[in-house]
């Protein structure tokens, strides 16, 4: 081809020449090229080079003290040229030679790795890239390198020989497509050819006015190059795209990269995308802990009517001297009690237990880690019962466990974390609070606290016997004196200390477990696992938030309870619901004849009874004294039994995790965190309540709140909770599962988009070389492709602004709540008219009639966690928002794929809240609906068709 180096020249070089233009002007501005000079007129250019404009200045610049701004601008002039020639020069070097270091903020950023992915093989984007197109030795990911993939359990994935038969057909059509398009092509070079012919016969000019020498037939030459199908199908305009997408990918993969490098560099080994230490982990509320004391009270009634029934075994002929003989050697008297703490299991074959003991007999000594291990990393059940008989005087290793009687009921620690507490785990923040529940079970039957419940049982048992003397037994605090009179029994006084005590115990407990594990970094810290996922793995992180705020929460919130009565109560209670329904709550558990009872229920009564030492009566008196009086109180002195409503919201919602986001250890905590950890406070307590709600025996437990409760107040309360608690869970599985997972879902639809734009590239690419093929229009675009250089150049640049997105939403999002909180205190005051600093000053003006209650305080913590919700949303859209409309900074209109999709993680949203509410209420009432039918069949034929 001739003249081909001046005609690459020229290509090349004819852009500066309007630079040289614009200095020949500068220079002119100060004299030092003269007015009317060749060099200023238009009509020349391209016609002189930076020497010729350089040349004349400096032959008209005089070096004296009038002319220094000319001496000044020449200066500047010849320095920036030098300083433009330099950069290109390092440029060039950098490119060629690599190794070239950019200094910045947060360390060195190395250009020759700008555009190299370092794990290709488990990286996101390729995986994607080869999944989807099926280039081999393009993007070397795992799926076409041979290397086996491995997911987040470690194990490998084969994906077979590589390209896929799918490849291969899809390959062989966008041949054929280029091929189709190469042909379109050649008819319009043709057409064009007719034009500039019949153009050049009528105007006499060559080639016709619109035709440009030098960009018509490189036009001519890249749409042709373009469309020509090379290597397994695809032409080299696709190519172009698949190595922008390549090359944009490995920079947006090297800034995530270097963000975490940058965090970790004031982080250390903790480092973390949202660049915090220790406000990660929120801080739950205290829960109430009268269930444990209630549950601890009545084993040791019941462990001490079985005793002091059988008091002859030990040999003590009084029962008058049982109270000072106990309580002066309780160590004695827990061994020589046939009640004792058991572990039981059945050991099954897909255990791996082999011949392990069935029974493990509870001492002082027994760790947490022991008792879990021994359940296989499953709920620790503790047995209060004894030996059967014929079974007496065997060895524990030789007893299974139906050698164990639960006469005195079970109580369940249960476990949300099985890692093992204390040595070091970095992880056991969850387990340390199952170990100081499952302790505070074992330590009030061994320990020192032992002493109160022994105490009560004592009062409780001697109180409702004939032959006992309450008065030879310590009193105060709550339990008889002798000088109370005789009719005087144990007042709620006795329970409020012990709760009280108890309580600040789990409070101290939970702060010090929790300044602990919220400053283990290591928990939050982002793994190399995660970050060899490249740029597309940016947003699987953030999920770990909720992953460990929710195993921490309901590790706090499962507190040990009572799941079987000592067993004369639960023989009684099953007696007394096959014969009627109209029983509910602690009654159901009355030993006595009640109206409504049938003529021989008194002797199917004493039938049971008979069977057992434990006086039933007594156990009964103390749940009465548990659920038939008053509960606890609040800090402001009000009475918790709040009717039904409020009840029905503390119990079903778990206030106790609503309110706890409002509490000034969580002020500083993460607000992804906050609601994480709200969500799953509420779903707990849903799906808690809906089982509740959905089974008699378990309602009666609910019903425990309502004291006096009969069958119809108890079913239409169990019906309303069970309508609360549709509500609760569908807002726990939003806070909880989707919100958390927001910043995974919005980018990994994002991820998803750039594919899409890619794939669409591969559509329009050949009809954006067509669009070269035009003979008027200035440049190599002309005026119809320059919008295709732009989809390129957003193809290129999505993925790093993606990754920009996701920042911005956490930065932003992150602000927004902690500013809500430093002001939403102003906002409730304003609104309620109470000023609780002016209360807490004693001044005279305060109206304590506006103090907000709890059901002020619950919709008032309800709007707020609204309004977080709504920030985080609005926040995590700019993951799409930012990519889809960056580019009309840089001028362009055009739009891609991803810019015109909808919000599918909005839909999502939308569709859990909507969906689950459905979903949830129907599953709910299919199980109460199940679980009444079958109660009522069982009643039916153990009443003998009644």
């Amino acid at each position: 081809m001739p003249e081909i180096f001046p005609r690459m020249r020229r290509l090349f070089t004819s852009g500066f020449s309007y630079v040289i233009f614009l200095m020949a002007q500068i220079y002119a501005m100060v004299r030092l090229i003269p007015a009317n000079h060749p060099y200023l007129l238009e009509e020349n250019i391209g016609r002189f080079g930076f020497k010729d404009v350089v040349a004349t200045a400096a032959n008209n610049l005089v070096i004296e003290k009038k002319n220094i701004d000319q001496i000044i601008v020449f200066g500047l002039m010849l320095s920036a040229i030098v300083l433009l020639l330099l950069q290109i020069v390092i440029l060039i070097g950098s490119l060629i030679f690599g190794g070239v270091a950019m200094a910045g903020g947060g360390g060195g950023i190395v250009v020759s790795e700008l555009f190299v992915t370092a794990n290709p093989e488990h990286d996101i984007a390729y995986m994607l890239m080869d999944r989807v197109f099926g280039i081999p030795d393009m993007f070397g990911s795992c799926i076409s390198v041979g290397v086996a993939c491995v997911d987040s359990a470690g194990n490998n994935y084969d994906t077979g020989a590589f390209p896929w038969s799918f490849h291969a057909a899809l390959q062989q059509f966008f041949r054929f497509y280029s091929t189709a398009m190469l042909i379109i092509g050649t008819i319009i070079v043709c057409y064009y050819i007719v034009v500039i012919v019949a153009e050049t016969a009528t105007t006499g000019t060559p080639f016709g006015k619109r035709f440009q020498n030098v960009w018509v037939p490189v036009r001519l030459i890249v749409a042709v190059g373009m469309l020509i199908p090379l290597q397994y199908g695809y032409n080299a305009g696709q190519y172009i795209a698949f190595h922008a997408a390549k090359y944009g990918s490995s920079m947006a993969t090297y800034s995530w990269r270097s963000f975490n490098d940058a965090v970790g560099s004031s982080l250390g080994d903790g480092a973390n995308p949202l660049g915090e230490a220790e406000n990660l982990l929120g801080k739950p509320q205290t829960p109430d802990v009268s269930g444990i004391v209630e549950a601890l009270s009545i084993a040791h009634t019941c462990a001490y009517s079985n005793w002091f029934n059988d008091y002859s075994a030990i040999g003590i002929a009084n029962k008058n001297a049982v109270g000072a003989n106990v309580l002066g050697n309780r160590a004695a008297y827990l061994q020589r009690s046939k009640i004792k703490p058991y572990l039981t299991k059945t050991p099954e074959a897909w255990m791996g237990g082999g011949n392990e003991p069935g029974v493990m007999l509870l001492d002082a000594g027994t760790t947490y880690n022991q008792a879990k291990n021994f359940f296989y990393g499953g709920d620790i059940v503790i047995t209060f019962g004894r030996v059967v008989d014929e079974k007496e005087g065997t060895a524990v290793n030789d007893l299974y466990a139906s050698d164990i009687i639960p006469e005195c009921g079970k109580v369940a620690v249960f476990i949300t974390d099985p890692a093992d507490s204390g040595g070091g785990n970095i992880y056991s923040g969850s387990a340390d609070i199952q170990d100081f529940y499952y302790n505070t079970i074992t330590n009030g039957w061994f320990g020192d606290e032992n002493i109160d419940y022994i105490n009560f049982a004592q009062h409780m048992v001697q109180e409702n016997s004939t032959a006992g003397d309450v008065c030879a037994l310590p009193a105060g605090g709550g339990l008889r004196d002798c000088a109370d009179g005789a009719g005087t029994t144990i007042q709620v006084q006795w329970r409020q200390e012990r709760i009280t005590d108890l309580t600040v115990e789990l409070e101290t407990a939970i702060s010090d477990i929790w300044d602990v594990y919220r400053t283990e970094t290591e928990p939050f810290a982002i793994t190399d696992e995660v970050l060899n996922r490249g740029w597309g793995g940016a947003g699987i992180w953030f999920n770990s938030v909720a992953s460990i705020n929710g195993k921490w929460m309901s590790s706090v919130a499962n507190l040990p309870v009572i799941i079987s009565m000592p067993q004369v109560l639960e023989e009684i209670r099953n007696a007394r619901s096959s014969r009627s329904k109209q029983v509910n709550g602690y009654q159901a558990y009355n030993p006595e004849t009640m109206p409504g009872d049938a003529d021989d229920f008194a002797a199917t009564l004493n039938s049971i009874i008979s069977d057992y030492t434990t006086a039933p009566t007594i156990l009964y008196k103390t749940l009465v004294y548990w659920r038939a009086g008053k509960k606890n109180f609040n800090d402001n002195g009000r009475d918790s039994n709040m009717g039904p409503i409020l009840t029905a919201i503390h119990l079903i919602f778990g206030t106790g995790g609503l309110f706890s986001m409002r509490s000034d250890d969580n002020l500083t905590v993460h607000p992804l965190a906050q609601l994480a950890s709200l969500g799953r406070s509420l779903v707990d307590a849903s799906i808690r309540n809906i089982a509740i709600s959905s089974g008699s025996a378990a309602l009666g437990g609910l019903m425990s709140a309502f004291p006096g409760a009969i069958s119809e107040r108890a079913q239409a309360v169990g019906s309303m909770a069970a309508s609360i608690s549709y509500i609760a869970l569908t807002a726990g599985l939003i806070l909880y599962y989707v919100l958390p997972f927001m910043p995974f879902l919005y980018f990994f639809f994002a991820v998803a988009s750039w594919i899409k734009t890619i794939f669409e590239a591969m559509v329009g690419v050949p009809l954006w070389a067509l669009a070269h093929l035009r003979i008027d229009g200035d440049g190599l675009p002309g005026d119809s492709a320059q919008n295709g250089y732009f989809l390129i150049l957003e193809i290129f640049l999505r993925p790093i602004l993606t990754v920009a997105g996701l920042l911005a939403a956490m930065v932003i999002f992150t602000a927004q709540v902690r500013i809500l909180s430093l002001v939403w205190g102003l906002v409730v005051q304003n609104s309620g008219g109470f000023d609780m600093g002016g209360m807490a000053t004693g001044a005279a003006s305060v109206d304590v009639g506006f103090l907000r209650n709890m059901i002020d305080q619950f919709f008032f913590t309800i709007s707020y966690t609204i309004v977080v919700y709504m920030m985080a949303t609005a926040s995590f859209k700019l993951i799409d928002t930012i990519p889809d409309n960056i580019l009309r900074w840089a001028g362009s209109n055009a739009s891609s794929f991803g810019d015109i999709n909808h919000d599918p993680t909005g839909e999502l949203t939308r569709y859990a809240a909507l969906g689950g509410m459905t979903v949830i209420r129907e599953a709910s009432e299919g199980v109460t609906k199940f679980s009444g039918g079958i109660a009522g069949s069982a009643g039916r034929f153990l009443g003998g068709g009644r």
